[in-house]
Order: structure tokens, then C-alpha cells, then sequence
């Protein structure tokens, strides 16, 4: 068999139009391998997609429900600042009012301390006085005893 150019030119295109066909087809299986490829990927990023955006949703929730507690902390921090001060106040006052009442103390116990010395005066004085008794006389028995005299000096004529 004999080649010539124009039965190498006839080969020549059917071996491009065979290869083209055979490229054409090649190419579109890779398309169709890609796209499903590209598929594939796009729906695993758009599941992980929503997944982080649920995530940050839920993030989102809990920062907003920490925001309220912290702005209650806040709230109740402020109150008990508030009381400390009026303590603090109270403290002042009650320990004034202690200066006071150990003054008042003092001033007492000075006065215990008199008449406690008051009272030992009496009794020595009471005693003084049953020792300087010979005779003790009962009021009922002197009663009788100065309508006696009475009757006495009166008839005696004095």
C-alpha cells in the first residue's frame, strides 16, 4: 500500500477529527466530573456554612443573655455601694454615740463611787447613833408616854 500525500492528508484528518471527538468527549467527562466536584464542594461549604452560622447564632444568644446577667451584677453592685455608704455612716454615728455613752459611763461611775461613799458615812453614822441609844423606845409606848407627862405637868400646875 502506497501512501501518498493525499491519502496521508485523508488519514491525517480522520486521526484529527477521531482525536477531537475523543478530546471533545475526554473534556466533557472532566466537566461533568468537575461540576459534580463543584457540587459536592459547594454544598459541603454551604452545610459547614450554616453550621458556623448557627454556631455564631447561638454565640450571639448566650453574649446577650451574659450582657443581661453582667448588667444586673452591675445593677446589684451599685445597690450594695449604696449601702455600704449608709453603713459606713451608721458606723460613724454608732461609734459617736459609744464616745458618749462611755463619757455618760465615766460620769456614772464618779457618781456610784459618792455615793457609795455616802452610804458607808450613813451607816457609820447609824451605827453611832444605836451605840448612843442606851434605851431604844417604841414610837406607841412614847405617845403614851407624853400623854403621861401631859397629864403630869398638867396637874402639877405648871
Amino acid at each position: 500500500m502506497e501512501i501518498n500525500e493525499k491519502k496521508l492528508k485523508e488519514i491525517l484528518k480522520g486521526e484529527r477529527q477521531e482525536f477531537q471527538k475523543h478530546t471533545e468527549m475526554v473534556l466533557i467527562k472532566q466537566r461533568e466530573e468537575f461540576q459534580n466536584h463543584t457540587g459536592a464542594l459547594a454544598e459541603e461549604f454551604q452545610s459547614q456554612t450554616q453550621a458556623v452560622a448557627e454556631q455564631y447564632s447561638g454565640i450571639n444568644r448566650k453574649l446577650d443573655s451574659h450582657a443581661e446577667m453582667i448588667a444586673g451584677l452591675a445593677e446589684d453592685v451599685t445597690v450594695i455601694k449604696e449601702d455600704i455608704i449608709v453603713i459606713k455612716e451608721d458606723i460613724i454615728v454608732i461609734k459617736e454615740d459609744i464616745i458618749v455613752i462611755k463619757t455618760e459611763l465615766n460620769t456614772h461611775s464618779e457618781k456610784i463611787s459618792s455615793l457609795a461613799e455616802n452610804v458607808g458615812t450613813i451607816k457609820e453614822d447609824v451605827k453611832f447613833i444605836k451605840g448612843a441609844l442606851d434605851k431604844k423606845v417604841d414610837h406607841k409606848d412614847f405617845i403614851v408616854l407624853e400623854r403621861r407627862f401631859s397629864l403630869f405637868e398638867a396637874n402639877s400646875g405648871r
